[in-house]
């Protein structure tokens, strides 16, 4: 006799998924609560979520299962009441025994929605389309039944947006558009500075310059004695609309690929582990055959791999954006301090000029009236 476990990825409605959550949490908490035991016995195997299987020691997910990528991106953005249709990934366990040479026994997680039966299709379906197959043997349908949970990472059934996509294709969609957009960024920040150029067609650059190159206000005695309010405004307007210093763009998107990126550890965790299934499960000794459609855990998990490396290289990409948006933004502020320092200089000469006049001219006022 031999047996295996291996988890496999899927997904859920976060409406179907909420009760169980809540319920689970109640049951663990009446037993934290009464002192009671674990009860083995009387265990009942459910679906968990991307968290709860990667981040065993968190207590509450609540708040990261309900801001998935998949929920976030093709879902509702408030998936959060009871009644949201909203999709999440999670992850169900698949337990394998081979008794003998004739007989195998299968379970899957208890999953809300009749993941169980969704599944024993599958293995099914599967079996349905092996029209090559002379004879089953029981080391050919585990091969095809590990086959079935192993490909649920590239199959195209979540329903998103009229269409349906793999959980796999979820992410690499995802990573065109935040690659995309810091392309958009990074382009964005490269043509304002040229400010001659695009601050004829670009308004919010016009107005900013203009308001950089003005000079500021005389000083007066009631600036001065009223704390130069106005004359702070005026500094405080010029340096909000400073366009390097804005970088809530940036920070969001780079929340968003940071978001993308842990989540493929996390799926990257579930392939590792059915590679490791595989590698005990399938002994070379054994003919398990031939399965048409077959899914490797090694091949996906190297794509997994793939776009790992990818986010990380837009994370980079965004990193080194800020960066210089930063260095722009010294650059620009010290030449506004230099434009200040002229300016201040210029009205220094022009209220020592204003002096020296005044007092020539009262001068000869004097020697006219001495006359």
């Amino acid at each position: 006799m031999s047996s295996m476990q291996m988890p496999f990825i899927f997904w859920q409605k976060w409406s179907d998924m909420l009760p169980q959550q809540r319920q689970t949490a109640e049951v663990n908490e009446d037993q934290q609560r009464n002192g009671q035991s674990f009860d083995m016995g009387n265990t009942s195997h459910e679906s968990m979520t991307l968290d709860q299987f990667y981040h065993v020691s968190l207590s509450d997910t609540m708040e990261r299962d309900t801001d998935q990528v998949l929920s976030r991106c093709y879902g509702n953005p408030n998936p959060y009441p009871i009644n949201n249709p909203t999709n999440i990934l999670i992850v169900d366990q698949l337990w394998l025994w081979i008794l003998d040479d004739k007989t195998i026994i299968t379970s899957t997680t208890a999953a809300p929605g009749g993941v169980e039966s969704v599944f024993f299709d599958r293995v099914l379906a599967a079996l349905r389309a092996q029209e090559h197959v002379s004879s089953v043997t029981v080391h050919f349908l585990m091969h095809l039944i590990l086959n079935t949970a192993t490909g649920l990472f590239r199959k195209n059934d979540i329903a998103v947006s009229g269409r349906n996509v793999s959980p796999l294709g979820v992410f690499r969609e995802t990573i065109v558009k935040v690659t995309t957009q810091e392309t958009e960024l990074f382009e964005a920040f490269k043509k304002s500075l040229l400010p001659k150029e695009y601050e004829k067609s670009d308004p919010k650059w016009k107005n900013w310059f203009k308001a950089w190159r003005k000079p500021q206000k005389p000083l007066t005695n009631g600036d001065q004695e009223n704390g130069n309010q106005e004359g702070r405004d005026q500094t405080h307007e010029q340096h909000n609309a400073n366009p390097h210093l804005g970088i809530l763009e940036e920070t969001k998107l780079l929340k968003e690929v940071k978001d993308i990126h842990e989540e493929l550890n996390m799926l990257k965790k579930v392939a590792q582990d059915q590679e490791n299934v595989w590698q005990q499960a399938l002994q070379p000794e054994n003919d398990y055959g031939e399965i048409s459609g077959g899914f490797n855990p090694s091949e996906i998990k190297a794509e997994i791999e793939e776009m790992i490396q990818q986010t990380e290289t837009v994370k980079r990409s965004l990193s080194t954006l800020l960066d210089l948006k930063q260095k722009q933004a010294n650059i620009f502020e010290a030449e506004y301090t230099r434009k200040q320092s002229e300016d201040t200089a210029i009205q220094g000469d022009t209220v020592m000029v204003f002096t020296v006049v005044t007092i020539l001219f009262v001068s000869d006022t004097l020697v006219i009236l001495i006359n």
